[in-house]
C-alpha cells in the first residue's frame, strides 16, 4: 500500500468518525436545549413546574417526593452540566477533525498533483449565506442564550430559597456550566 492509498483510507475512516460524532452532537444539542427549557420554565414558574415534575414522578414511580424540589433542581443542574460537557466535547472534536481532514486533503493533493478538497476548499466555495447565519446562531446566539438562561435560573433559585448545601451545589454547577461555555466560545472564536 503506497502513501496516497494509506492517506485516503485514513481520510475515509476519519470522515466516518466525524459523521458519527455529528449525530451524537446533534442529539446532545437537543437534550441541552430541552434541559435549558426546563430550567427556564422552573425559573419562570417554579410552583407550577415543580408540581408538574413531582406529579409525573409520583405517578410513574409511586414515591412521595413532594418535599424534594431542591434535590430535583440539583439533579437537573447536574444533568445540564453533563449534557453541556458532552455537547461541547463533541463539537470541539468535530471542529478539530475537520482541520485534520483539510490537512490530509492537502497532503493527498500535493502527492498526486491533483485537486483533492471535497471537505476543504470545495465545501467552502460559494458557501451559502444561510449556512453562515446558522453557524452564527450555533456559535454566538446559542451560547449567549444558554448563559442568560442559566443566569436567570440561578438568580431565581438564590432569591427564592434559603441558603442550603443544595443551593451551594447548584451555584457551583452553574459556575462550572458558565466557565465551560466561556472556554467553548474561546475555542470556537480563537481564529478572530
Amino acid at each position: 500500500m503506497n502513501v496516497t492509498e494509506l492517506l485516503y483510507d485514513h481520510y475515509k475512516e476519519t470522515f466516518l468518525i466525524i459523521k458519527e460524532t455529528i449525530i451524537q452532537r446533534n442529539r446532545f444539542f437537543v437534550m441541552v436545549f430541552l434541559m435549558m427549557t426546563l430550567q427556564f420554565l422552573l425559573a419562570s414558574s417554579p410552583d407550577s413546574i415543580s408540581y408538574l415534575i413531582i406529579d409525573i414522578i409520583q405517578k410513574k414511580y409511586e414515591i412521595d417526593i413532594s418535599n424534594q424540589i431542591s434535590t430535583i433542581q440539583s439533579l437537573l443542574w447536574l444533568s445540564l452540566l453533563y449534557l453541556t460537557m458532552r455537547y461541547y466535547q463533541s463539537t470541539i472534536y468535530i471542529e478539530k477533525q475537520y482541520l485534520y481532514i483539510h490537512s490530509i486533503e492537502d497532503r493527498i493533493s500535493n502527492l498526486k498533483h491533483i485537486k483533492f478538497d471535497r471537505e476543504g476548499g470545495n465545501y467552502l466555495l460559494n458557501y451559502p449565506k444561510m449556512n453562515d447565519f446558522i453557524d452564527f446562531l450555533y456559535k454566538w446566539i446559542f451560547p449567549i442564550v444558554y448563559c442568560l438562561t442559566i443566569f436567570y435560573k440561578i438568580k431565581n433559585e438564590i432569591f427564592s430559597s434559603r441558603f442550603t448545601l443544595l443551593l451551594f451545589f447548584d451555584i457551583l454547577l452553574f459556575l462550572i456550566c458558565f466557565i465551560l461555555t466561556m472556554l467553548y466560545m474561546l475555542f470556537l472564536h480563537k481564529k478572530l
